[in-house]
């Protein structure tokens, strides 16, 4: 499934409730069920589900599920 660019960018806003210096939506590389999206300031790892889940039924997304999306975020400066 082709997933729309504003679907990695809401999910970068979500994130960013937790963690601030996430930066903004450069890239994003699929591999298998893993999703490798590159911001201006690093990269965080979102699985293929969770996308999709954001797409159909963004509620579904609980708080915690962003915030260990969050705490998997590699600063790269």
């Amino acid at each position: 499934m082709e997933l729309p660019t504003y679907v990695f960018v809401e999910m970068l806003i979500r994130i960013s409730e937790f963690e601030v210096l996430i930066g903004e939506y450069l890239a994003r590389t699929i591999i298998a069920d893993d999703c490798i999206i590159r911001t201006t300031h690093g990269t965080v790892h979102v699985p293929v589900y969770l996308l999709q889940r954001q797409l159909i039924n963004p509620e579904s997304i609980s708080s915690s599920e962003i915030a260990l999306l969050a705490e998997g975020f590699r600063p790269e400066f």
